[in-house]
């Protein structure tokens, strides 16, 4: 059985360890920890699903600023992409930013896996 493929987009490793080992049985996992890195890194594998941390430690490259290079980039446009916070539970503005779900953090296995497998309906503002 051939696993989907899930990028965690997170600046704090504890973050992507406790999202990684959750997910591992479920998913192939793969981490970076900043929007450059995660940039690079869908040229060079298909993603089914994107995790992002809003809050990258960058202020030229955030997860909002991340999220909407990817959907400006034809080929990955139709990523789903998930928002990962830790001060909002803003759900509606994030879906509206682009973002096909929102997750608050703390991680639970089930409550990630209810939300990556969540038909999604974006109402994107930016196209």
């Amino acid at each position: 059985m051939n696993k989907s493929n899930i990028l965690i987009v997170e600046d704090d490793a504890i973050h992507a360890f406790i999202a990684e080992a959750q997910l591992k049985e479920y998913y192939n996992t793969h981490w970076v920890d900043n929007g450059h890195e995660a940039l690079k890194a869908i040229e060079k594998q298909k993603y089914e699903v994107i995790l992002m941390d809003i809050n990258l430690n960058d202020p030229a490259m955030d997860g909002i600023k991340t999220m909407r290079t990817i959907r400006f980039n034809r080929k990955h446009r139709h990523t789903k992409i998930i928002a990962l916070t830790a001060a909002s539970d803003a759900r509606e503005w994030f879906i509206k930013q682009g973002f096909d779900g929102h997750y608050m953090k703390p991680i639970t296995v089930q409550g990630l896996l209810e939300e990556i497998n969540k038909e999604y309906t974006r109402t994107s503002l930016i196209y």
